[in-house]
């Protein structure tokens, strides 16, 4: 874009200030365009667009805010920061993005904290901030689901425990079946537990063989995958119970369950009955054998 007659509005920026705006605003996107002053490097008549969406407007109607010449980098990230939270919030996403680029910023450790904790609305205790920083870690286009997702704080922290390659997994997961965040979070976590256990083994590898196969409920086999790695003996004993469930050999008019948990030692049953068939399910039902299965399975719940 061309800017003519505008000696006024004389824009620039350094070039160091550039770069880290260029990583910033690389971060963002907006919904829609809309007049809004732009952020804007001009070099001689030309407009580089740093912040902003463009929109063709006659060249005395192109709205630029004005940055001096010698402003500092901090004094450009609080207006950066205004612009922003001017018509939306600041996701953890952005926020990490900044708290990266305040490591290159030479300013009063007060005037970083002051920052923080009134414009970003967080502790300025240096866990919170690493922990917060960590999130540039997490591949883009995740962060941009987590984003979308409206995901809690924890998931982002549990995702920052997965090195890249196993990240990679899981942005393979979401293009794939598009989870809810219910279900990714019950996923992530218990992935990131296992890894802090140190009992991970190859159950990333496991999720990926269940991707790429046609499994009909690949996000109900992955879960059950991972229960079985983080807790081995419960899903041998449970295992070993639904052998015996299996061998009862229940009639259509008649359910059984029990806790899978193991919270309660406790058998349900119900049945229907329309007809004298019905009756005659139930009674050859109740057969030794099958008495015998349950007083087993009760013993063992």
């Amino acid at each position: 874009m061309k800017i003519t007659n505008w000696p006024k509005h004389r824009c620039k920026i350094s070039k160091t200030n550039y770069n880290y705006i260029f990583n910033i605003q690389n971060s963002i996107t907006k919904p829609s365009v809309f007049i809004k002053p732009f952020l804007a490097k001009i070099n001689n008549d030309t407009a580089e667009i740093l912040i902003g969406h463009f929109r063709e407007f006659q060249d005395s109607e192109l709205p630029i805010y004005p940055l001096s010449d010698n402003i500092n980098s901090f004094e450009l990230l609080k207006i950066i920061t205004d612009y922003y939270l001017s018509d939306q919030e600041l996701n953890f996403q952005i926020i990490s993005n900044i708290l990266n680029y305040m490591d290159g910023i030479e300013t009063k450790i007060e005037d970083k904290k002051r920052y923080i904790s009134e414009k970003l609305h967080l502790s300025p205790k240096p866990k919170t901030i690493e922990t917060f920083k960590k999130f540039s870690l997490i591949l883009p286009q995740i962060s941009d689901y987590l984003v979308e997702k409206k995901a809690p704080l924890k998931v982002w922290e549990y995702l920052t425990i997965l090195n890249e390659n196993d990240q990679k997994i899981f942005l393979k997961l979401i293009k794939t079946f598009k989870p809810s965040m219910s279900n990714f979070l019950e996923i992530v976590e218990n992935i990131a537990e296992l890894i802090q256990l140190q009992k991970e083994g190859d159950i990333i590898h496991q999720i990926d063989k269940i991707i790429n196969s046609n499994s009909p409920q690949p996000l109900m086999q992955i879960k059950e995958t991972i229960v079985q790695l983080r807790y081995p003996v419960l899903s041998a004993h449970r295992k070993d119970i639904l052998e015996i469930f299996a061998n009862l050999q229940i009639p259509n008019n008649l359910t059984i369950h029990f806790d899978t948990n193991f919270e309660k030692k406790e058998i349900h049953g119900s049945f229907t009955i329309c007809n004298n068939d019905d009756i005659l399910k139930l009674q050859h039902f109740c057969r030794e054998i099958n008495i015998d299965n349950l007083k087993n399975i009760l013993k063992k719940l």
